[in-house]
């Protein structure tokens, strides 16, 4: 067992979760990381325990004042946000139809509490428009169809945060500029197929939030591209080339004197 802290100093009372803990990894009962905090002298004893090896233990130590209001299961929150999203990634390479894609996606990100709500934004050659959103969003926080350009992760095809003190940089030009938005590209193949938003009612939650939306993003690329690109391939030609196909038939067909036969399959 490694330990950050030398356990000799810290009262019975103290020691004991770590001990069951402990017991617990190395008999089996537990696998995934544990965390966990004691109270006594005043501070706060947190410790977060994972088994390294079959029959090694790694503890992590750090003490705290006991009004401390940190999030104690920040690493185990990690954990599962990571297997959430590793499972996600699975169902959508399951997947056959976008809209069941994005019932998944929208399942994944209420599961994950990612902000107060947010949604995916769909790219086409010059505009972003909504596929879908999730949780509570107000009405000036939902982003509508807007240029390419308007958002900042777009550009730099990094996440990016919003800084409602500093005028102008928003992550969303089209949402409100005082909205404290956390923005991800889906990138696939080289391109910016996707962005998803998040809202949040607090600026020190940022940072930690855009490395789980960047996370989400990354896991989702793959399967939202893929189901992207079969529905465009069912879809067809569009309108415009079809007719350009046509009139070439009939311009061929009049100069050669032969008909053609046109197929329409729905």
């Amino acid at each position: 067992m490694t330990q950050g802290r030398s356990l000799a100093v810290l009262s019975p009372e103290a020691v004991s979760p770590i001990r069951q803990t402990a017991s617990r990894l190395l008999s089996g009962d537990s696998t995934r990381p544990v965390t966990g905090h004691q109270v006594f002298n005043g501070s706060r004893l947190k410790f977060f325990a994972e088994l390294s090896s079959p029959k090694t233990i790694d503890v992590s130590l750090s003490m705290g004042g006991s009004n401390d209001s940190s999030d104690d299961q920040a690493p185990a929150r990690a954990c599962q946000d990571e297997l959430s999203v590793m499972r996600l990634a699975g169902e959508l390479s399951l997947c056959s139809e976008l809209n069941q894609g994005l019932m998944l996606i929208r399942a994944g990100a209420n599961r994950l509490k990612l902000g107060l709500g947010g949604g995916l934004l769909g790219a086409s050659e010059d505009k972003f428009s909504p596929l879908l959103e999730w949780g509570d969003l107000a009405e000036g926080q939902r982003v509508p169809t807007c240029p390419r350009l308007d958002i900042w992760c777009q550009r730099t095809g990094r996440p990016h945060s919003s800084h409602p003190r500093l005028p102008g940089i928003a992550a969303i030009q089209t949402v409100q500029p005082t909205a404290l938005m956390v923005t991800a590209p889906l990138i696939s193949e080289g391109g910016i197929i996707g962005v998803l938003y998040a809202v949040h009612d607090s600026q020190n939650e940022l940072p930690e939030e855009e490395e789980r939306l960047a996370a989400f993003a990354a896991g989702i690329s793959h399967g939202f591209g893929k189901l992207r690109a079969l529905r465009e391939s069912e879809a067809g030609p569009s309108g415009t080339a079809l007719e350009e196909s046509i009139a070439g038939q009939l311009n061929r067909s009049a100069v050669s004197g032969r008909p053609f036969t046109l197929i329409l399959l729905n």
